[in-house]
């Protein structure tokens, strides 16, 4: 899954921040969607995650997922 991918690309020294906006924010600016990004208008999905970016919570459209 993308989540894995992230973490795998960290793994190689990818920076954190970069492996994140690679997966979210790049691939919705070039679909042309409002996601990616925590702003007003735009979809507010997202995941909580521990130090070993292991994801803890989901929120997906204000509902959380444990």
């Amino acid at each position: 899954n993308l989540w894995h991918c992230v973490k795998c690309a960290v793994g190689m020294g990818i920076p954190f921040d970069d492996a994140v906006r690679m997966a979210t924010r790049t691939p919705a600016e070039m679909l042309k969607i409002k996601k990616g990004s925590i702003k007003k208008g735009y979809d507010a999905d997202l995941l909580i995650i521990n130090d070993k970016l292991d994801i803890e919570k989901v929120i997906i459209k204000g509902e959380v997922f444990n």
